[in-house]
């Protein structure tokens, strides 16, 4: 499979990395290379947005078989990684990786939050020919402080940072993939609205991540769940992904999976805690919302692919799904 990354045809120095990314004295790369000479192809970028918030991300492929390795103070990182995969550690935990599956030719990006509460170790290897298309929001513990006093649920996010080398992944929803991919592709906006743009979708993401991190997610019930019921799992999103045009009905995906729609019915519940045809119809309004935001795709588009025949209809629905018009998306 080449990645969307493969194609982009900027070249990245070692200085260009190093002023990028904001990485002085303590960034050290093997091998030793020239200040002017090619590293990587693609897109990177480092913005502070507040002190104490940053934000880093890359769509690159590697030129070269590297090694870098740089210390990182305390702080709280949240990633998102959609495709690619190198092999990087904070000290000796290894940072995971999105997988890729040779059926579907797709990855499956991966979230993580990690906290470090004293010094460690960054360590990043990549053979020539990797690629990585990322997004990683760092907190310091002093921007963390100043949401002490808001809530009491900010006390597991507290504990969870001042806990060194805590970690928590989960699967990132279609809705945050799709801000990922809009802070990657923002590049020919004006430096000041752009920088306006990534620190809004940067938030919506750390906001994603406290939530998984306080509230109960579909992983914790998965955990729960037997092999046979996740890949039947895995079955329905597949089938979900791959149909258009049409209201996919609970009978129609249950045939598909091979199960009666009473186990149908039961297996959704115990996995997501809602019902099967809201669940389908969830999945198809997420995925049509995904669409336009990343795509601009016209509410009629959308609305085709969440199976409705009237736009009218979608909207409705849309508006139901997540509190406000698809027209509306433009503005956020």
């Amino acid at each position: 499979m080449i990645s969307a990354s493969q194609h982009l045809n900027k070249y990245i120095s070692k200085g260009d990395l190093i002023q990028k990314t904001g990485y002085r004295s303590d960034f050290n790369i093997s091998p030793d290379l020239p200040g002017q000479e090619n590293m990587l192809r693609g897109n990177i970028d480092f913005f502070e947005l507040q002190e104490g918030l940053s934000v880093h991300f890359s769509n690159a492929c590697d030129l070269q078989n590297l090694e870098i390795i740089r210390e990182c103070k305390p702080r709280l990182c949240i990633s998102y990684f959609l495709e690619g995969s190198i092999e990087a550690y904070i000290g000796d935990d290894q940072i995971p990786m999105p997988v890729f599956d040779e059926t579907t030719q797709t990855w499956s990006p991966v979230a993580s939050m990690f906290s470090q509460c004293k010094t460690e170790l960054f360590k990043r290897y990549a053979k020539r020919g990797s690629f990585i298309k990322k997004i990683v929001i760092t907190m310091t513990p002093q921007w963390l402080e100043k949401f002490n006093h808001l809530s009491p649920e900010f006390s597991q996010i507290q504990n969870f940072s001042e806990t060194h080398l805590a970690r928590k992944n989960w699967t990132p929803s279609a809705h945050s993939i799709a801000i990922v991919e809009q802070i990657i592709t923002s590049a020919n906006m004006p430096e000041i609205m752009r920088r306006l743009y990534v620190e809004s979708r940067a938030l919506m993401l750390v906001e994603e991540a406290f939530r998984e991190l306080i509230g109960f997610t579909p992983n914790e019930r998965l955990s729960n769940i037997r092999p046979q019921d996740r890949d039947r799992l895995k079955a329905i999103e597949h089938y979900l992904q791959n149909h258009v045009g049409h209201q996919i009905s609970t009978k129609e995906l249950a045939d598909e999976i091979g199960i009666s729609v009473n186990s149908l019915q039961r297996l959704i519940a115990r996995a997501y805690d809602i019902s099967a045809s809201k669940f389908i119809r969830t999945f198809m309004l997420e995925r049509a919302r995904t669409c336009m935001e990343r795509d601009g795709i016209s509410i009629s588009e959308a609305a085709y692919i969440a199976g409705y025949n009237s736009p009218a209809n979608f909207a409705t629905a849309f508006k139901k799904c997540f509190g406000f018009s698809p027209s509306g998306l433009s503005e956020i």
